[in-house]
C-alpha cells in the first residue's frame, strides 16, 4: 500500500508523480456510488483539512501552487467495496494528497505533454 508518509519522503515532483501513477492498475472509479460520499459533510470537512495540511500545493510540494481546481486524490484508489463497507481507506489522511487537475489527469490517465521549454542563453534575441 502506498501512503502520504512515504510520498513525502520523495522530494521532486517527478518522483512523487511516478510514485502515484496508476499505470496498468486498471483502477476504475465507482462514480455511480462515490458521488454521495463526495458530497457528504464528512468528506468536505476532511477535504478542507487535507488542503490545509498540504497548504494547497500540488503534491504537497512547497511553492508549487495550484492554478484552478484543487483535487484531493486517494493515493490507493477506492473501490465499490470501500464505499459499501465504509473502509478506513476512504477517510485516512495517509491515503490522501492535494493535486491540480493537470497532475490528477497524469496520475489517472498518464497524460504527458510535450515540453516546449527553450533554454535562453546570453545574446539570444529570437523570441520563442
Amino acid at each position: 500500500m502506498k501512503s502520504y508518509t512515504e510520498l513525502m519522503k520523495l522530494e521532486s515532483y517527478s518522483d512523487r508523480l511516478d510514485y502515484l501513477k496508476l499505470l496498468d492498475n486498471n483502477a476504475t472509479s465507482p462514480r455511480h456510488m462515490s458521488m454521495p460520499f463526495y458530497q457528504s459533510n464528512t468528506w468536505k470537512t476532511l477535504r478542507r483539512q487535507i488542503i490545509d495540511r498540504d497548504m494547497g500545493f500540488d503534491l504537497g510540494i512547497f511553492g508549487l501552487y495550484i492554478d484552478g481546481a484543487i483535487h484531493v486524490h486517494h493515493i490507493n484508489p477506492i473501490s465499490e467495496y470501500d464505499i459499501i463497507y465504509h473502509t478506513s481507506k476512504l477517510l485516512d489522511p495517509d491515503n490522501l494528497i492535494t493535486t491540480s487537475t493537470h497532475t490528477h489527469n497524469k496520475i489517472h490517465y498518464n497524460t504527458e505533454e510535450k515540453e516546449t521549454w527553450v533554454e535562453r542563453i546570453q545574446g539570444d534575441t529570437k523570441l520563442w
